[in-house]
């Protein structure tokens, strides 16, 4: 009886809280294996990772080979392999040597078949000795990895072979120590770079080894196995400080096929520590890969999702996420949260081989992504640089994990500014008081620091420390020393930093500082545009500070074309009229900026060597997303919405039409160059895609879209949550906008117009939302052939809904549109749940009394 009751009570909550009517058919939420999505086939790819470990393997790290060693790639660790050392931690992290029954050694093979996923590697060797050999590797935590290895025979006879994996060090690494753990029966390897390493390799498969070695060199291994069958196994462990090579050997009855699989842990804490990561995937090694699998999977399910009709576009989309979660590192260090660093993946200079730290510009525009997911996580970017602050004031440029650099004592830096609007924009989305309090302080101080140490001529107006500073690094306006300029872009920041500080200040009821602020502002975009604004060139430039380098030089404008020429636009500095000429004149000019992968980073016009679009130009030319970004919330600000429109989906298609996200490309070819899985690429791609196109700003107080669909865009879909609500905006080329709430409609227009949600709650007898447009509104009620009070621009209406429950009204231009229930349809509808209710009772009343009857 009481399980019939709460089945028929449940029957009951289901019709009170079910709508008033059907919903409208949705797709169901299904889950996607994206890892399977994001798979490729090019050996250019081919870095492997996992969020917050503190090493990536790079599989190929020697493409000047035509054979390859048959090993799972080199470890790699930040600074050490950049800067330190310029080598990876381990060259060879697990690799084999296979002797068979000729005692030949076969150290390499011919690549057959390579597929990269987020989640694992597989690559397939062909050895000449007829066999195959399949690795398929992954990270399974942040500490473990794991190879499983297929070594297949296709002579199809039995074969008695040799296998030795081993590992070794960094030859320019400080220091080693190789042992061998009989107990079980592993390798364990320790190296100082920068910080000790111990990693462990074991293997599980053979059963017991039948021999190890500890070499000084990859030589004597090879010599050893090749000579004795057997490795040679010392006895002295205190002898082996300066060992490289340590390896574990085995003797195989090869018929078809074997397989094994090779773990590998790392710790900063000891062996026992290394130990302690790979016991839990020592008990479960089947199953090892489907972890990485599944944690990826769950990570891209739950950013906010989109579909589109162009697949580039959305299978980059979600790259890009992965691009960030592949990046992140645990707290170490000075990494006093988790942290996002440009990109894990190392390539040489110039090329992108510079340090993975943390910088300051990258951290701001990782934020910008992360507040769509993690809130938390993006305010974390920030104070990371806040809570290494100098007591003057200044603000560091890069954090690296072992150090402040360049130097703590330095006054290198970066941009004011855009850390200030990312923390003022997540205040706005979160409503964290003691973080905007933090941030203000913190902010305040920067920008007063550059008052007082770099306005060297005492004019209000200030020059960059160096290049490197600007973000700009080797831009031809720093050729003869950024130190010797009032920069465009330098003092553009500081004004958008002023801007921000006053709101900030305000927001804490600060008003004197507020406007202490304003008037700051004020103050700083006068002097650009009366200092900074060459009238005889229609634009703005750097101009020559008084100095001993250059006298001559003083109050002259800087005249070779840069993309910083644009600042103003960003910062909101320029006054209309010279907007106009800029975009006009330059920005749109294919002689100058606009390519056909726009925006060059200096004009064309400019010529060698100050306009270089080769990979070794870097600022010189190269289009960079972070340059492309600035300008196209330019253009919106000054109203370009068609151009800015048009060169946010060039952007977008630039970086969808490669594998990963890369750190810059060339203007002419869209070629990719620099690093791989680069960080601010992908978050300024998710940023301008949801906040540009799409139209959605997590800021906003209530659910405020201005949409912005290129026509090459035929659909588009964003699920998101705002202020704890669930939202599905869809989007139809510029047919219709469509917003939904809990998988139903909401409203919709046809063409898509900007649209504020103030109030989408039936329950309190009202919904209230604002238009700005020309077209047809379509509210859809829950309640159907229902005369409803309409207040268009607060004159009132009585509307009558449709046999659907639609209500369709006219917008001339912009409207604030409220709709509100009469007192006889409200009085009906919260009827209905208690009908239901006596309804129920009534039922419930009459089965017990049939089944006390019938127990009778």
């Amino acid at each position: 009886m009481e399980i019939k009751l709460s089945v028929i009570l449940l029957l009951i909550l289901s019709l009170i809280f079910s709508p008033a009517k059907l919903p409208y058919p949705i797709e169901a939420f299904t889950a996607i294996d994206y890892c399977e999505l994001l798979a490729v086939e090019s050996k250019d790819v081919d870095f492997l990772s996992y969020r917050g470990a503190h090493y990536w393997i790079e599989i190929f790290p020697d493409d000047k080979y035509e054979e390859i060693p048959l090993g799972i790639g080199s470890l790699c660790y930040p600074k050490f392999t950049d800067f330190q050392a310029l080598e990876p931690l381990s060259r060879e992290l697990a690799c084999l040597l296979i002797k068979d029954e000729n005692s030949n050694v076969i150290a390499s093979g011919n690549l057959t078949n390579y597929v990269w996923r987020p989640d694992r590697v597989e690559v397939t060797f062909k050895t000449s000795n007829n066999m195959t050999l399949k690795i398929v590797e992954s990270f399974t935590s942040p500490n473990v990895i794991v190879a499983k290895v297929i070594l297949r025979n296709l002579e199809r006879k039995r074969r008695d072979v040799e296998i030795c994996v081993y590992t070794s060090g960094s030859n320019k690494a400080f220091e080693h120590l190789v042992s061998y753990d009989a107990d079980r029966d592993s390798i364990l390897y320790k190296q100082h770079a920068i910080y000790d390493h111990y990693w462990i390799l074991k293997i599980v498969g053979f059963g017991e080894s039948y021999s190890h070695g500890i070499y000084e060199e990859y030589d004597s291994l090879i010599r050893d196995f090749q000579d004795n069958s057997l490795l040679n196994s010392l006895d002295k462990k205190d002898s082996y400080s300066k060992a490289l090579v340590g390896g574990i050997g085995y003797k195989v009855f090869l018929t078809d096929r074997t397989e094994f699989y090779i773990v590998i842990a790392l710790s900063y804490e000891g062996w026992e520590k290394s130990f302690s990561y790979a016991a839990p995937i020592l008990e479960n090694l089947e199953s090892a890969f489907e972890l990485t699998t599944q944690a990826i999977n769950k990570y891209l399910n739950s950013v906010p999702r989109l579909e589109c009709s162009d697949s580039e576009i959305e299978r980059m989309y979600y790259m890009s996420w992965f691009t960030l979660w592949y990046n992140t590192y645990q707290p170490h260090g000075y990494w006093k949260y988790e942290v996002i660093t440009p990109s894990k993946s190392w390539n040489p200079w110039p090329i992108g081989g510079y340090a993975r730290g943390v910088w300051l510009w990258d951290s701001a525009f990782h934020a910008l992504a992360l507040r769509y997911y993690d809130p938390e996580m993006a305010k974390n970017q920030i104070k990371q640089f806040i809570k290494l602050q100098r007591e003057d004031g200044k603000i560091h440029r890069e954090i690296w994990i072992d150090q402040i650099w360049p130097r703590e004592n330095s006054p290198n830096t970066q941009p004011p500014g855009i850390l200030t609007l990312t923390a003022y924009w997540l205040y706005l989305q979160t409503g964290d008081r003691e973080f905007l309090a933090e941030c203000y302080r913190a902010f305040k101080e920067f920008n007063e620091w550059w008052y007082k140490e770099q306005d060297l001529d005492r004019d209000g107006l200030c020059e960059w420390p160096s290049g490197g500073d600007s973000g700009l690094d080797n831009l031809p306006a720093w050729d003869l020393g950024a130190y010797l300029y009032d920069a465009v872009d330098l003092n553009c920041w500081l004004y958008l930093d002023q801007v921000t500080l006053s709101k900030m200040a305000e927001a804490l009821s600060l008003y004197g500082e507020a406007e202490k602020w304003r008037r700051k502002a004020d103050e700083t975009r006068q002097l650009i545009n009366e200092k900074l604004y060459d009238p005889q060139a229609e634009t703005y430039a750097n101009v020559m500070i008084k100095n001993s380098r250059y006298p001559e030089g003083e109050g002259k404008f800087f005249k070779i074309r840069t993309i910083i020429n644009f600042w103003p636009l960003w910062a909101g500095v320029a006054t209309r009229e010279r907007a106009d000429k800029i975009v006009n004149k330059y920005l749109t000019n294919s002689e100058e900026f606009w390519a056909p992968y726009p925006l060059r980073t200096v004009s064309k016009r400019e010529g060698y060597p100050f306009y270089d679009d080769s990979p070794q130009g870097y600022w010189r030319g190269s289009v960079w997303i972070a340059s492309n970004w600035l300008i196209i919330q330019g253009l919106y600000n000054y109203g370009y919405s068609e151009l800015a429109t048009q060169l946010a989906y060039k952007t977008l298609k630039l970086i969808a039409r490669n594998n990963v996200p890369r750190e810059r490309y060339d203007p002419e070819t869209g070629e990719p160059t620099g690093a791989y899985f680069f960080a601010w690429t992908a978050a300024l791609y998710i940023d301008i895609l949801i906040r540009n196109i799409i139209g959605y700003d997590p800021a906003s107080d209530i659910l405020n879209l201005k949409s912005n669909l290129p026509e090459q865009i035929s659909y588009i879909s964003l699920s998101i949550v705002h202020r704890e609500r669930k939202y599905k905006i869809v989007l139809n080329s510029t047919t219709t906008l469509g917003i939904f709430k809990k998988n139903q409609p909401l409203l919709s227009t046809q063409p898509v117009m900007d649209v504020a949600v103030i109030d989408d709650n039936y329950s309190d007898g009202r919904v209230e939302f604002e238009v700005r447009g020309k077209g047809i509104l379509v509210i859809d009620t829950p309640y159907e052939n229902s005369l409803l009070n309409v207040y268009v621009n607060d004159i009132p209406q009585v509307l009558k809904t449709d046999e659907e429950g639609l209500l369709r009204i006219e917008v001339e231009k912009a409207a604030k549109i409220v709709v509100t229930i009469s007192h006889d349809e409200k009085r009906y509808t919260a009827l209905i749940p208690l009908l239901l209710v006596i309804s129920a009772l009534a039922f419930i009343l009459y089965k017990w009394r049939r089944e006390k009857s019938e127990q009778k």
